[in-house]
Protein backbone atom coordinates (compact mmCIF):
# COMPACT_ATOMS: atom_id res chain seq x y z
CA UNK A 1 0.00 0.00 0.00
CA UNK A 2 0.98 3.61 -0.47
CA UNK A 3 2.01 4.93 2.56
CA UNK A 4 1.66 8.83 4.37
CA UNK A 5 4.97 8.60 5.79
CA UNK A 6 8.33 9.76 4.00
CA UNK A 7 11.62 9.07 4.70
CA UNK A 8 13.89 11.40 6.23
CA UNK A 9 16.40 12.31 3.97
CA UNK A 10 15.00 14.97 1.40
CA UNK A 11 13.42 13.75 -1.82
CA UNK A 12 14.22 14.78 -4.60
CA UNK A 13 11.45 14.90 -8.12
CA UNK A 14 14.66 15.22 -10.84
CA UNK A 15 11.97 13.40 -13.61
CA UNK A 16 8.19 14.66 -13.93
CA UNK A 17 5.59 13.01 -15.99
CA UNK A 18 2.74 15.96 -16.37
CA UNK A 19 -0.88 14.42 -17.80
CA UNK A 20 -4.01 16.31 -18.59
CA UNK A 21 -7.52 15.35 -18.53
CA UNK A 22 -10.50 17.29 -19.25
CA UNK A 23 -10.81 18.51 -15.62
CA UNK A 24 -7.50 18.17 -14.03
CA UNK A 25 -3.45 18.28 -14.33
CA UNK A 26 -1.39 15.81 -12.72
CA UNK A 27 2.26 16.12 -12.11
CA UNK A 28 4.10 12.94 -10.79
CA UNK A 29 7.39 13.04 -9.83
CA UNK A 30 9.52 10.42 -9.73
CA UNK A 31 12.62 10.21 -6.94
CA UNK A 32 14.55 7.22 -8.59
CA UNK A 33 17.35 7.20 -5.77
CA UNK A 34 14.58 6.02 -3.07
CA UNK A 35 12.16 4.88 -5.64
CA UNK A 36 9.20 6.29 -5.08
CA UNK A 37 6.58 8.81 -6.33
CA UNK A 38 4.35 11.74 -5.61
CA UNK A 39 1.20 13.30 -7.09
CA UNK A 40 0.50 16.71 -7.55
CA UNK A 41 -3.34 17.75 -8.42
CA UNK A 42 -3.72 20.59 -11.05
CA UNK A 43 -8.04 21.83 -11.05
CA UNK A 44 -8.75 23.05 -14.53
CA UNK A 45 -10.72 26.18 -14.40
CA UNK A 46 -10.75 29.74 -15.87
CA UNK A 47 -10.38 32.76 -13.54
CA UNK A 48 -7.91 33.77 -10.89
CA UNK A 49 -8.14 31.35 -8.84
CA UNK A 50 -5.35 28.27 -8.35
CA UNK A 51 -6.27 24.84 -7.06
CA UNK A 52 -3.84 22.75 -6.63
CA UNK A 53 -3.21 19.42 -4.01
CA UNK A 54 -0.63 17.48 -3.26
CA UNK A 55 -1.34 14.06 -2.79
CA UNK A 56 -0.02 12.88 0.97
CA UNK A 57 0.62 9.67 -0.28
CA UNK A 58 4.17 8.17 -1.16
CA UNK A 59 3.64 5.32 -4.19
CA UNK A 60 5.98 2.64 -5.28
CA UNK A 61 6.01 3.35 -9.31
CA UNK A 62 3.71 0.64 -9.93
CA UNK A 63 1.50 2.15 -7.53
CA UNK A 64 1.86 4.77 -9.11
CA UNK A 65 0.89 3.62 -12.53
CA UNK A 66 -1.98 1.57 -11.29
CA UNK A 67 -3.82 5.72 -9.53
CA UNK A 68 -2.84 6.77 -13.26
CA UNK A 69 -4.97 3.56 -15.05
CA UNK A 70 -7.97 3.95 -12.50
CA UNK A 71 -7.89 7.78 -13.16
CA UNK A 72 -7.24 7.17 -17.35
CA UNK A 73 -10.37 4.71 -16.72
CA UNK A 74 -12.61 7.12 -14.61
CA UNK A 75 -12.24 10.52 -16.24
CA UNK A 76 -12.65 8.96 -20.12
CA UNK A 77 -8.88 9.81 -21.05
CA UNK A 78 -6.03 10.71 -19.46
CA UNK A 79 -3.19 11.68 -21.82
CA UNK A 80 0.35 12.77 -21.57
CA UNK A 81 1.25 16.35 -21.87
CA UNK A 82 4.87 16.88 -21.59
CA UNK A 83 8.06 15.12 -19.37
CA UNK A 84 10.23 17.87 -17.51
CA UNK A 85 12.55 17.79 -14.49
CA UNK A 86 11.29 20.86 -12.34
CA UNK A 87 8.67 23.69 -11.72
CA UNK A 88 9.47 27.09 -12.60
CA UNK A 89 6.35 28.25 -11.33
CA UNK A 90 2.53 29.13 -11.73
CA UNK A 91 1.32 32.31 -13.67
CA UNK A 92 -1.32 34.19 -13.92
CA UNK A 93 -2.31 37.44 -16.41
CA UNK A 94 -5.38 38.56 -17.41
CA UNK A 95 -7.32 34.66 -17.12
CA UNK A 96 -6.52 31.41 -15.58
CA UNK A 97 -3.52 30.15 -14.42
CA UNK A 98 -0.20 28.44 -16.59
CA UNK A 99 2.16 26.09 -15.61
CA UNK A 100 5.83 26.74 -16.46
CA UNK A 101 7.72 23.83 -16.52
CA UNK A 102 11.64 22.58 -17.20
CA UNK A 103 11.00 20.44 -20.12
CA UNK A 104 14.66 20.29 -21.11
CA UNK A 105 18.26 20.73 -18.56
CA UNK A 106 21.59 20.72 -19.06
CA UNK A 107 24.64 19.67 -16.55
CA UNK A 108 27.07 23.03 -16.48
CA UNK A 109 29.16 21.55 -13.39
CA UNK A 110 29.04 21.47 -9.94
CA UNK A 111 29.60 23.08 -6.71
CA UNK A 112 30.87 20.93 -3.30
CA UNK A 113 29.69 18.05 -5.25
CA UNK A 114 26.25 19.32 -6.13
CA UNK A 115 25.19 19.10 -9.28
CA UNK A 116 24.19 22.29 -11.22
CA UNK A 117 22.31 22.17 -14.54
CA UNK A 118 21.33 25.26 -16.69
CA UNK A 119 17.26 25.23 -18.40
CA UNK A 120 17.29 23.95 -22.06
CA UNK A 121 13.77 24.48 -23.15
CA UNK A 122 10.49 25.28 -21.10
CA UNK A 123 7.25 24.26 -21.64
CA UNK A 124 4.04 26.61 -20.86
CA UNK A 125 0.72 24.97 -19.95
CA UNK A 126 -2.93 26.27 -19.30
CA UNK A 127 -4.63 25.49 -16.14
CA UNK A 128 -7.51 26.86 -17.62
CA UNK A 129 -10.15 24.72 -20.04
CA UNK A 130 -7.57 23.58 -22.63
CA UNK A 131 -5.20 21.17 -21.93
CA UNK A 132 -2.96 21.42 -25.70
CA UNK A 133 1.03 23.01 -24.53
CA UNK A 134 0.60 26.65 -25.42
CA UNK A 135 2.47 28.92 -28.12
CA UNK A 136 2.60 32.34 -28.65
CA UNK A 137 0.29 31.86 -31.58
CA UNK A 138 -2.47 30.85 -29.19
CA UNK A 139 -4.49 33.53 -27.25
CA UNK A 140 -7.22 34.31 -25.85
CA UNK A 141 -7.74 38.31 -25.93
CA UNK A 142 -5.45 40.87 -27.17
CA UNK A 143 -3.94 41.78 -23.24
CA UNK A 144 -3.60 37.80 -22.77
CA UNK A 145 -1.24 37.34 -25.87
CA UNK A 146 0.48 40.35 -24.92
CA UNK A 147 1.44 39.55 -21.69
CA UNK A 148 2.26 36.03 -22.58
CA UNK A 149 4.72 36.90 -25.42
CA UNK A 150 6.37 38.99 -22.84
CA UNK A 151 6.83 35.76 -20.39
CA UNK A 152 8.04 33.38 -23.36
CA UNK A 153 9.95 36.63 -24.75
CA UNK A 154 12.10 35.86 -21.80
CA UNK A 155 15.27 33.72 -22.84
CA UNK A 156 15.15 31.20 -19.59
CA UNK A 157 17.89 29.07 -21.36
CA UNK A 158 20.51 32.13 -20.76
CA UNK A 159 21.98 32.51 -17.40
CA UNK A 160 19.38 30.23 -15.44
CA UNK A 161 20.53 27.93 -13.48
CA UNK A 162 19.09 25.15 -10.87
CA UNK A 163 20.23 22.42 -8.44
CA UNK A 164 18.50 19.77 -6.52
CA UNK A 165 20.58 19.69 -3.77
CA UNK A 166 22.22 22.99 -3.32
CA UNK A 167 20.63 26.35 -2.76
CA UNK A 168 21.84 28.53 -5.54
CA UNK A 169 19.86 31.46 -3.79
CA UNK A 170 22.29 31.58 -1.23
CA UNK A 171 26.22 32.30 0.15
CA UNK A 172 28.42 29.78 0.06
CA UNK A 173 29.15 30.41 3.77
CA UNK A 174 25.64 30.47 4.81
CA UNK A 175 24.42 27.04 2.99
CA UNK A 176 27.87 25.59 4.66
CA UNK A 177 26.22 26.70 8.41
CA UNK A 178 23.24 25.27 7.40
CA UNK A 179 24.82 21.78 6.38
CA UNK A 180 26.57 21.91 9.66
CA UNK A 181 23.33 22.77 12.09
CA UNK A 182 21.45 20.06 10.53
CA UNK A 183 24.02 17.25 10.70
CA UNK A 184 24.61 18.61 14.27
CA UNK A 185 20.73 18.30 14.95
CA UNK A 186 20.58 15.08 13.52
CA UNK A 187 23.34 13.73 15.52
CA UNK A 188 22.43 14.77 19.02
CA UNK A 189 18.27 13.75 17.82
CA UNK A 190 20.56 9.83 16.67
CA UNK A 191 18.93 9.89 13.79
CA UNK A 192 19.84 7.12 11.50
CA UNK A 193 20.26 9.31 8.49
CA UNK A 194 23.04 11.58 10.55
CA UNK A 195 26.02 11.95 8.78
CA UNK A 196 28.74 9.51 9.64
CA UNK A 197 31.17 12.77 10.45
CA UNK A 198 28.72 13.89 13.20
CA UNK A 199 28.13 10.90 14.56
CA UNK A 200 32.10 9.56 14.77
CA UNK A 201 32.71 12.85 16.34
CA UNK A 202 30.41 11.78 19.05
CA UNK A 203 31.08 8.34 19.28
CA UNK A 204 27.94 7.20 18.42
CA UNK A 205 27.06 4.39 15.52
CA UNK A 206 25.49 5.61 12.53
CA UNK A 207 23.41 4.34 9.35
CA UNK A 208 24.52 5.45 6.37
CA UNK A 209 21.72 5.27 2.78
CA UNK A 210 23.53 3.96 -0.49
CA UNK A 211 21.56 6.44 -1.96
CA UNK A 212 21.97 10.42 -1.65
CA UNK A 213 18.87 12.59 -2.17
CA UNK A 214 17.44 16.29 -2.39
CA UNK A 215 12.86 18.56 -3.46
CA UNK A 216 8.17 20.13 -6.91
CA UNK A 217 7.17 19.47 -10.01
CA UNK A 218 10.98 17.64 -12.13
CA UNK A 219 7.69 14.76 -13.20
CA UNK A 220 10.72 7.06 -10.72
CA UNK A 221 11.46 3.78 -10.21
CA UNK A 222 14.20 2.06 -7.87
CA UNK A 223 14.68 0.51 -4.87
CA UNK A 224 15.34 1.86 -1.57
CA UNK A 225 18.56 0.40 -0.46
CA UNK A 226 20.38 0.92 2.60
CA UNK A 227 23.72 0.01 3.97
CA UNK A 228 24.61 -0.25 7.59
CA UNK A 229 28.11 1.14 8.95
CA UNK A 230 29.37 1.37 12.42
CA UNK A 231 31.54 4.44 13.31
CA UNK A 232 33.75 4.48 15.86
Amino acid sequence: MASAAVDQRIESYRRLHIYGTKSRLYVVGHDEQLGICRILKFRRQDGPRLDVVEDPLVYTPEQCNLVLRKVHEQSGGLQLICKGHGIIGCFRFTDSYYLLVVARREYVGHICGHKVYRIAETCLISLGGTQQRLDMAAADSTAEKRYRKLLLGVDLTKNFFFAYSYSLAHTLQHNHKQAAAAAAAAAAAGSPFAPASAAAAKGEKTISSSSSSTSLADAQDSSVDHNAAAAA
